[in-house]
């Protein structure tokens, strides 16, 4: 038929878009690949959502980390000792407020941190210089297992504030 056939042009312009659908046979395997690419799509979205959520997080647990450290020592500059548990430090914040957080911070805090109160913090060796690789001091670390704050590790300041606190004492000795 020559491209010029009017009846021909004529059927072209009456097909309707509906029509042509409905007129498709989708094969067998055609249809498992688009199921299979839409599955992949999904799985990819959602482990994209994860990703986000688990950086999220860690971001946030840095944050904390970190408060965590300078909370250790403004209770210590003011109360001249350590905090013995949770609930000195949530005592400290009530009564004196802080430069970290206020009451429901630290609860949030608390929520995502472990701190070992049952380390002696008055016998550590604090001769030996701090190391990342074997840290001298494991007090403070997030409850993913994370120990490295946002600016420093918590346990790095207070191993610090542990030093100058030896070499204060040494020195009026």
């Amino acid at each position: 038929m020559p491209l010029t056939d009017v009846n021909h042009r004529a059927k072209l312009v009456c097909i309707s878009p509906r029509a042509l659908i409905c007129s498709m046979k989708f094969s067998l395997r055609f249809l498992l690949l688009l199921i299979a690419v839409a599955s992949l799509l999904c799985a990819s979205a959602v482990g994209l959502l994860r990703l986000k959520n688990r950086i999220e997080e860690s971001v946030l647990n840095s944050y904390r980390l970190t408060s965590t450290g300078h909370l250790f020592l403004e209770y210590k500059d003011i109360n001249g000792r350590w905090p013995e548990n949770w609930e000195n430090i949530e005592a400290f914040v009530a009564s004196n407020g802080s430069q970290v957080g206020d009451a429901e911070y630290i609860g949030e805090i608390r929520e995502h941190v472990t701190i070992d109160f049952s380390i002696d913090l008055y016998s550590i060796d604090t001769s030996r210089p701090w190391s990342d690789s074997e840290p001298p001091l494991r007090l403070v670390w997030a409850k993913t297992g994370q120990t490295y704050g946002a600016t420093s590790s918590p346990n790095e300041v207070i191993y610090e504030k542990l030093q100058d606190d030896a070499q204060k004492k040494r020195t009026k000795e």
